[in-house]
């Protein structure tokens, strides 16, 4: 079931029936042109461009509020991973954005599935941003990067940027967590700072624990030594998720065991 939080909204004039009730397949969640009043087609273009999503329901020539910033629900046009950057796509539903199209926002911590109801944090429908992910840009969200998958991933691993593999050992140099699946020599987002879902290997990983990973790119407690980056807020259970504070740019190995407190 899709969440959502604070957003800021405005009221505009319905210029179609925009009276569908039902999530996911009607008129509710899906981005609106502000200036027709009708389903938007893209994130910046000459017409059809979203600058706000649906968030009531009316008649042709009636008012609706339209969202336009904030934590929001969205309809995906087709499966999005967790903390993907999105796009807009035809008929106001919204898509994984690549290599240049124009991000508006990005998903939440749950993986979308095709035409159903999810949420995400969206600080860009009206100043949408040009996304290179060819190039890794980090301009929309500094703790978000894309990377070249050198090997099929899940969420959750750290992974070494400048090679696209997952990380063998507890002493490789790793950029970020995993933010969901990637193909093999696919395109896939890291999580650098922040609170990430990260994956516990080795058996379950206390509250609290400073973290470094292990064989594979699963994230255990750390030892002398190790190179650490991160910190439980929870317990893991081993080959589960769970949440983390990580900081890959301020990553150091630990040089004494009084630095794990």
């Amino acid at each position: 079931m899709a969440v959502y939080g604070d957003f800021n909204t405005l009221v505009i004039s319905a210029q179609s029936s925009l009276n569908g009730g039902t999530e996911g397949s009607g008129s509710l969640y899906k981005a609106i042109d502000l200036s027709t009043g009708d389903f938007a087609a893209n994130a910046l273009g000459a017409a059809g461009r979203a600058l706000g999503i649906l968030y009531s329901l009316n008649d042709s020539g009636s008012p609706v509020t339209v969202g336009y910033e904030g934590h929001m629900k969205y309809v995906a046009a087709a499966a999005i991973n967790a903390f993907a950057p999105l796009t807009v796509t035809t008929s106001g539903y919204f898509t994984t954005a690549a290599s240049g199209d124009y991000v508006v926002g990005k998903n939440g911590r749950v993986a979308a599935t095709s035409g159903s109801v999810y949420d995400g944090w969206f600080e860009n429908l009206i100043r949408p941003v040009l996304f290179d992910a060819s190039s890794g840009d980090r301009s929309l969200y500094p703790d978000v990067t894309s990377y070249a998958a050198a090997s099929i991933g899940i969420a959750g691993m750290a992974v070494i940027l400048s090679t696209g593999e997952v990380a063998a050992t507890t002493r490789s140099f790793t950029s970020g967590i995993t933010m969901g699946v990637s193909a093999l020599s696919g395109t896939g987002y890291l999580k650098s700072h922040g609170i990430a879902l990260v994956r516990a290997g080795g058996g379950t990983v206390a509250a609290n624990a400073v973290l470094t990973q292990t064989v594979s790119g699963y994230a255990i407690a750390a030892a002398s030594g190790d190179y650490a980056w991160g910190r439980t807020l929870f317990a893991i259970a081993s080959g589960a998720l769970g949440k983390a504070l990580v900081d890959f740019a301020g990553a150091r190995s630990i040089a004494a065991s009084w630095e794990l407190n």
